[in-house]
């Protein structure tokens, strides 16, 4: 994934380590992701793009 959006591996992995990317390489992380076909969703990068329903 880190050389699909062309950061360092080690980039990556800390954002993978505190559970977290920042929101400014969101939506193409999402992009990308989608495009290798993870199966992801806007809500997966975006919480408060939840409904209701779906919070519940």
């Amino acid at each position: 994934m880190a050389r699909a959006i062309g950061r360092a591996t080690s980039t990556v992995q800390s954002w993978k380590d505190r559970q977290s990317i920042p929101d400014e390489h969101k939506p193409h992380v999402l992009q990308v992701a989608l495009a290798h076909g993870y199966c992801v969703t806007p809500s997966d990068f975006f919480p408060s793009l939840q409904t209701s329903e779906d919070a519940a």
